[in-house]
């Protein structure tokens, strides 16, 4: 019974419609990513005392 609730939980919140521009949930996070990878391709950075520093 237990795995039963479970499976049915977890496919409720794997399926359920969400808003990528929520302020929860996987939406922030990804366009969050984005534009980390976004700024690390666009500017020169360079590592210094474990730091990373952009490049002018």
């Amino acid at each position: 019974m237990l795995v039963k609730i479970s499976l049915n939980l977890a496919s409720i919140l794997l399926y359920r419609p969400t808003n990528n521009f929520a302020a929860h949930g996987y939406g922030p996070v990804f366009l969050a990513g984005a534009e980390i990878i976004r700024l690390l391709d666009l500017n020169k950075f360079h590592l210094e005392e474990g730091a990373l520093q952009l490049k002018k």
